[in-house]
């Protein structure tokens, strides 16, 4: 939560009446962020537990609560996936969970494109969706060891957004903890 609300490593300007698409909504802390600052939010998150904390968490803030919808899918390619239920144990059996593309959550939402979009955890998933082209920004939170994947890293996000279009793309580090950029860090593209 500090890199949300103190250190503010997440869009700060023009929320105000705009719409944010956020993947890995993982306790509500971001999507509370977003719709303190004036924005509606369509938060993605997979894994049933952290779904149900942020369905708590927001209903502690009724001022804004109306502005978060929360739904327990995963982001990256349309159909299911199976992801494990940490919490009963490695050898628990995996749980199947509805999968979205951006193309689909576009459309089934009625999002207008042109809008924020903040990813963690689908990073590499979402490269080959056509929607990705329609964001004026996009935030992604990339961590390619946690899917054990040394060939991915900032070079491969970069090089995809630099030919859908987007021209300003920073990467930075938005947190304390000590990870070299090429296996954990922040990228914020703008077009």
């Amino acid at each position: 939560m500090a890199e949300t609300f103190l250190y503010d490593t997440h869009y700060t300007e023009g929320l105000e009446g705009s719409t944010v698409i956020q993947a890995g909504g993982f306790n509500g802390d971001t999507a509370l962020y977003y719709a303190q600052r004036g924005a509606h939010v369509y938060s993605f998150e997979a894994e049933e537990q952290l779904y149900r904390l942020a369905l708590e968490n927001t209903a502690l803030n009724p001022a804004i609560q109306p502005r978060i919808t929360f739904e327990n899918y995963a982001l990256g390619k349309d159909g299911y996936t199976y992801l494990q239920r940490v919490e009963r144990g490695p050898r628990a059996p995996a749980k199947r969970i509805r999968s979205l593309s951006l193309s689909t959550i576009l459309r089934e939402f009625r999002i207008a494109s042109h809008t924020p979009l903040d990813v963690k955890g689908a990073e590499f998933e979402i490269l080959d969706d056509p929607a990705l082209a329609l964001f004026e920004k996009v935030r992604i939170e990339y961590s390619p060891y946690l899917l054990g994947r040394r060939d991915l890293g900032p070079d491969t996000l970069i090089h995809r957004l630099r030919a859908l279009g987007y021209r300003d793309i920073r990467v930075f580090k938005h947190n304390h903890m000590r990870y070299h950029l090429e296996n954990h860090g922040t990228l914020l593209a703008v077009k």
